[in-house]
């Protein structure tokens, strides 16, 4: 087997865009794993749409709260059947929806957990933003040091993701403990870390691509005078965009299983 490298999981993540792209059954989860950028686009935009269009469907205000872990809940369990039947088709089985949801609920208590897992982060980092927002303001110091720690939190964050890259697929597949499962994960995601810096680095880039078209639509705004519309274009724009998005981020799932895939049987206990 290959030694995963930098760039081989970029190249891998843009197979994984091919491969989505291929199998169109996998398109039927995206209905799933939309649900946390719908849910943030909502709740970005409530204000707006309450001033604006009061006619537009309110979510109940003892629901706001619980929207976001609501979003993580039917996003994971998106992404877990994404995994799963990737990896069916990976392993050229012949499967179904029905299959997936069958090996989904064989194995939701793990999953369950890991939901749980998200979710407390999810609070956590919430509360540690809320608080240092808090300083900044009270204190109106945003030095250089502020700076910093800033940038060492989100790289923080972002390691964090990188080595629990393979603990969902983990939990799925592996047929041992949930706590040995988790280790696996963690084990995995830290032997192909350079092939999931590289698939992340995918996934960043690829977005890019919209670019042009942002700025496109930007200068025509501009161009138009329509400022007193701005916010409504833009949220109309944010509400179509949702969708080529989620298809680039759900590739990344695609690119877990993969990764799964080719290395868990060649990886050390």
């Amino acid at each position: 087997m290959t030694k995963p490298t930098l760039d081989l999981g970029f190249k891998s993540y843009l197979q994984s865009l091919s491969f989505l792209w291929n199998y169109r059954v996998l398109w039927t989860y995206l209905l799933l794993a939309i649900a946390p950028a719908a849910i943030d686009l909502y709740l970005k935009n409530r204000p707006y749409l309450q001033t604006n269009f009061p006619q537009f469907p309110q979510a109940p205000e003892y629901l706001i709260e619980i929207l976001p872990a609501l979003g993580i809940v039917i996003g994971i369990l998106g992404a877990a059947c994404i995994i799963i039947h990737s990896f069916a088709l990976l392993d050229e089985k012949q499967t179904s929806i029905g299959e997936t949801c069958k090996t989904l609920f064989s194995r939701l208590f793990p999953i369950l957990l890991w939901i749980v897992l998200c979710i407390l982060a999810m609070y956590l980092n919430g509360y540690i933003t809320s608080i240092a927002a808090t300083y900044l303001k009270e204190n109106e110091y945003k030095g250089i040091f502020v700076t910093l720690v800033s940038i060492a939190y989100d790289i923080l964050k972002m390691g964090i993701g990188v080595i629990t890259s393979l603990v969902l697929p983990a939990l799925i597949f592996e047929q041992r403990t949930i706590l040995e499962s988790f280790k696996r994960g963690i084990l995995l995601s830290k032997q192909l870390i350079w092939a999931i810096i590289g698939g992340s680095l995918g996934l960043a880039m690829t977005p890019l691509i919209f670019l042009p078209f942002a700025f496109i639509i930007t200068f025509m705004l501009d161009r138009m005078a329509i400022v007193q519309y701005a916010a409504t274009i833009r949220i109309i724009l944010n509400s179509l965009l949702i969708i080529p998005f989620m298809f680039i981020a759900c590739a990344f799932f695609v690119f877990q299983a993969k990764l799964y895939h080719a290395y868990y049987k060649e990886m050390p206990e």
